[in-house]
């Protein structure tokens, strides 16, 4: 491949496709795209403005997703295998890796967010303003047991809630902010600070563990409890809400 490009994306180190990008839109902040390969040959030619997905902070090596590329039609974007195989239409506002999710990408539908697999099943349906995932790392599930903070906006404001990483909404969108105790290692117990009309609660596995009517919680992670604070006075809960 000649060096006349702006930029080459490698999505799989372990197959020769590159995405040779070119031809730099300002108003459209894009790059028009022409995928090579091994020999300089255009491969792909069916879909346009093909590109490589962008691995964000999750703990795959590699820079790009390795098994997908996404391609633009008519203004919206969709997947396809590297082998060129169609994995959705072009029905997308935007298409990203999910922060922190190995193999989860965050989609974008009329300004609203969800979440879909690898293979374009729909994991969360586009309802949400925003989604991310809630920080939740163990050395041997790595971040698949993570779950998801959902908001979405309301006449009062931003409403915040939970999804499991079973998929299931565990937690409605209700809440002014939701936090996930990430320093607590089980991978099916999920403790989250929650503030309700400005005082903090916590809840496990969906369930009010404390009260939303303190002023402030945090999490002693050293001693594993909870340090509260009511009318300028602290006080101290265990686990179970004791």
């Amino acid at each position: 491949i000649n060096p006349e490009y702006d930029s080459i994306q490698i999505p799989n180190p372990e197959k020769p496709i590159f995405v040779c990008l070119y031809d730099y839109n300002s108003e459209t902040r894009e790059y028009s795209s022409k995928i090579l390969n091994d020999k300089g040959e255009a491969i792909l030619n069916k879909f346009d403005n093909v590109q490589a997905i962008l691995n964000n902070n999750t703990s795959i090596s590699n820079s790009y997703q390795t098994t997908i590329l996404k391609y633009k039609k008519d203004g919206k974007y969709g997947l396809i295998k590297t082998n060129g195989k169609k994995v959705t239409s072009a029905i997308y506002d935007n298409i990203e890796t999910l922060e922190y999710k190995d193999g989860i990408l965050r989609v974008k539908i009329d300004e609203k967010y969800g979440l879909i697999d690898l293979n374009g099943k729909e994991i969360v349906k586009p309802e949400y303003n925003s989604i991310v995932a809630d920080g939740y790392y163990d050395k041997e599930t790595k971040y698949e047991k993570a779950g998801y903070i959902v908001n979405v906006r309301t006449d009062n404001g931003y409403r915040y809630g939970y999804i499991n990483y079973k998929n299931r909404q565990t937690l409605d969108t209700i809440y002014t902010n939701v936090k996930r105790i990430t320093s607590l290692k089980d991978d099916e117990t999920v403790y989250l600070i929650t503030y309700k009309n400005g005082m903090a609660g916590v809840l496990k596995n969906g369930q009010t563990l404390i009260d939303n009517q303190y002023e402030d919680i945090d999490f002693d992670s050293e001693n594993k409890i909870f340090v509260l604070q009511q009318n300028a006075k602290q006080g101290v809960y265990d686990l179970d809400g004791s």
